[in-house]
């Protein structure tokens, strides 16, 4: 699998769903009493978006595109999540007088309780980082969230980010039918898996 670095089209129609998914083991004991184990480390996100009235030589042909030349399900490439594709001020790390890059992350508080979304697709253009509350020179590594600093993270500052994202997926099927309700236009319901890197 290789890694497209585009965007599909963003004009999904009403009705986009999609978000994270988890995978739980329970195990019962003799007692009645259940457990729950986590089998994976992290989400894997999940999303069906309807394209509906796709006019024939616009829209649509740039799914079939996609499609054919991500060969269905072989290789990734990006996706908008309008749900979650923003981050605000996020801690991503403490200054240690080094220049040693930081990886974006978007963090998800729920009380007590917080996971660290590793981000690896940021918009490059939308990222801004700041040290102890100013603005901070960085790189930004599009494909991989890594930024590094221009001059060395001050001793002890908080680093924080905003910025925008996508996600990684892939076609969940080598099968899409378009159908045809009118002549000249066309309507697509697909499914995308994201991909986990190693």
């Amino acid at each position: 699998m290789t890694f497209i670095d585009h965007r599909l089209s963003e004009d999904v129609s009403a009705g986009f769903r999609g978000g994270p998914e988890w995978s739980t083991a329970e195990v019962a004991l003799k007692s009645g009493v259940s457990d729950h184990f986590q089998r994976w480390s992290m989400p894997r996100h999940r999303y069906q978006a309807d394209y509906l009235e796709l006019v024939e030589a616009g829209l649509g042909e740039g799914i079939v595109n996609a499609f054919m030349a991500a060969r269905g399900r072989l290789h990734s490439f990006r996706f908008r999540d309008h749900r979650d594709h923003k981050a605000d001020n996020v801690l991503i790390g403490t200054g240690a007088g080094t220049s040693a890059p930081m990886q974006l992350v978007k963090l998800y508080t729920f009380g007590p309780a917080t996971y660290a979304r590793k981000i690896v697709l940021p918009i490059a253009s939308t990222v801004t980082v700041t040290q102890n509350g100013s603005p901070k020179a960085v790189t930004v590594n599009a494909s991989t969230g890594m930024v590094t600093p221009t001059s060395a993270w001050a001793n002890s500052a908080e680093i924080r980010w905003s910025g925008e994202f996508d996600v990684e997926v892939r076609f969940g099927s080598d099968y899409y039918p378009f159908s045809m309700p009118i002549m000249r236009v066309t309507e697509c319901a697909i499914d995308l898996v994201e991909r986990k890197r190693p």
